[in-house]
């Protein structure tokens, strides 16, 4: 029987005035997802939701709180990117309900901090020397998005895999 994981909350900003850049803020949550997943966390990643969003439309900012106050509520730690207005709700929420840790002064810091926590042994990652791909991508299966050109989709797939946006809307 395998040791159960610690579950972790992340947050930090997703809206953005553009789509550029709100697409760059899901890619850095996909970054933090994955160094935790590395580490041996369980993570609920909010910019998760934006797929969802994507394919059935219809949803509202607010509708997604409720539901990420429930995790938060269930999960062991929160970690924070990066302060926003949206991430600041769930961080008050956090506050009564687990440990809190954020990235904000020194990434490694907190992050080191959460680790020791719960017993996770951590060791500062090495700059990659070219940027993350996440190599499971390649085998999805296509996801049918009602509204999107081709154009819009394969500029999703590059900025959550690669970091980086070529430009066209859409």
């Amino acid at each position: 029987m395998s040791k159960e994981r610690p579950t972790v909350y992340l947050a930090g900003p997703l809206n953005s005035p553009d789509a550029p850049g709100y697409l760059d803020n899901v890619h850095q949550f996909l970054v933090w997802h994955a160094k935790l997943l590395k580490l041996g966390f369980s993570v609920y990643n909010p910019a998760l939701d934006f797929v969802v969003g994507m394919m059935v439309g219809g949803m509202e900012y607010e509708d997604y709180f409720g539901s990420n106050f429930a995790f938060i509520k269930r999960c062991d730690a929160f970690f924070l990117i990066e302060h926003s207005p949206g991430a600041d709700r769930e961080w008050n929420e956090a506050l009564d309900n687990c440990y809190v840790y954020t990235a904000l002064d020194d990434d490694e810091e907190g992050l080191a901090e959460m680790c020791e926590c719960f017993g996770i042994p951590y060791e500062e990652e090495k700059p990659r020397p070219e940027p993350f791909v996440m190599r499971a991508a390649m085998n999805l299966n296509p996801v049918e998005f009602t509204d999107l050109s081709d154009d819009c989709i394969n500029n999703l797939i590059t900025v959550v895999t690669r970091g980086y946006w070529n430009g066209r809307g859409c």
